[in-house]
């Protein structure tokens, strides 16, 4: 008989701070739309704790799925909207959502990395009162559970960034603009992890003729575009071509300012000797992409609220999606800073991670946190922007 185990979280809501407007003129002004009526009015808000629940039987038999359900559960007399990509679905997750350790040892996560626009009202997944968000998820799709072994799971996310109003009837949040462009809708309140207690479960592994492998790139594809018209071919080669450069002066920066200071403070925070180091190496090998490898473009993905995504452990190929090709070629949220940022995933370059987006989020993250922002890839990106 199996025996469930279940992971319960309780989950309380607070308003998110205000943040200041922008000076006039700044890359954050075109960045940064907000309903500011629907803010204040949500910021008064009180709710219930969510509840989050991972229910999992407690040993798998050799070739069971290794699948896991997940629920969030909203006890509260009104609706809230959770942000799509902070909760699993039938899809591949677009971020390391689980932590999971096999006899003590973190599982690695081999998904997706994604660079998204910022939310807008069709991003956001609407929790009824008193209703739940349920889905069960094969964690074998995501993560590497190739050896037998006893797991732990728990959900990752120690916040849940959400709104608890979306004025859907609002034209202006579902008509795109002139650029074919949905306006933002940022999370008004962060629902905070108050408990976990995590699931555990025994997986005999996959046999062996169908474990990965980890595999070089293939040389046979190299300088290959997947599903590329000719106009997009030729913009991807402008846009390498941009990236080696505006990294290649990101590298001659640190070279010549080799206590930090300036663009490096913006970005990465209080100079540290091991930090600095860690940076410079991440550029280093992001340049020798550019100049020794050729990157593998697939432009498949029609996702307008998509960048780009890449496979952290399958260098060097990225996915172009729909918001990729209404960047500008350089300057802020670029196709040639896209390519850093991608690029910067890769484990081979750093494997750099994505704890926040937007040039506010990785100031702040370089000033409160300079171990992360120094391992996050926007952070990178706006840094080789800026140059």
């Amino acid at each position: 008989m199996r025996i469930p185990a279940m992971l319960a979280l309780g989950l309380a809501l607070v308003p998110l701070p205000a943040l200041a407007a922008p000076p006039q003129g700044a890359p954050e002004d075109r960045r940064f739309i907000r309903d500011t009526e629907i803010e204040r009015r949500n910021q008064r808000v009180t709710a219930q704790p969510l509840e989050v629940r991972l229910d999992a039987p407690a040993w798998y038999a050799e070739g069971d799925a290794p699948s896991v359900r997940f629920t969030i559960s909203n006890p509260n007399s009104h609706s809230v909207w959770v942000l799509r990509w902070e909760l699993p679905t039938t899809e591949r997750a677009e971020r390391d959502l689980f932590q999971m350790h096999r006899n003590g040892v973190e599982v690695t996560y081999e998904g997706r990395l994604t660079k998204r626009v910022e939310p807008r009202a069709i991003d956001y997944v609407e929790i009824k009162a008193h209703d739940s968000y349920s889905v069960v998820v094969d964690l074998s799709a995501d993560y590497d559970l190739d050896s037998a072994g006893d797991y732990r799971i728990q959900f990752r996310q120690p916040q849940l960034p959400v709104r608890t109003a979306l004025a859907a009837a609002t034209p202006s949040m579902i008509a795109p603009d002139g650029e074919g462009k949905l306006p933002s809708v940022l999370p008004t309140h962060v629902a905070e992890v108050r408990e976990a207690v995590s699931a555990q479960f025994f997986f005999p592994g996959v046999p062996a003729e169908l474990a990965r492998k980890e595999q070089a790139p293939d040389q046979s594809l190299v300088g290959s575009y997947s599903g590329c018209t000719t106009t997009q071919k030729s913009q991807l080669s402008t846009a390498h071509a941009n990236a080696k450069t505006m990294t290649s002066k990101a590298l001659t920066w640190l070279n010549g300012h080799t206590s930090g200071g300036g663009l490096y403070l913006t970005w990465f925070g209080a100079y540290n000797s091991s930090r600095f180091s860690t940076v410079k190496s991440h550029y280093t090998k992001i340049l020798d992409e550019f100049n020794t490898k050729t990157v593998n473009f697939d432009c498949n993905c029609t996702d307008s609220g998509t960048y780009a995504y890449v496979y952290p452990s399958s260098p060097y190929k990225i996915y172009l999606c729909g918001a990729f090709w209404r960047a500008p070629s350089t300057g802020t949220d670029s196709k040639a800073g896209t390519l850093v940022h991608e690029s910067s995933h890769f484990t081979v370059n750093g494997g750099t991670q994505d704890y926040v987006y937007g040039t506010s989020g990785a100031k702040s993250l370089a000033i409160s946190n300079p171990s992360k922002a120094v391992m996050n890839a926007d952070n990178h990106e706006y840094f080789a922007e800026y140059q």
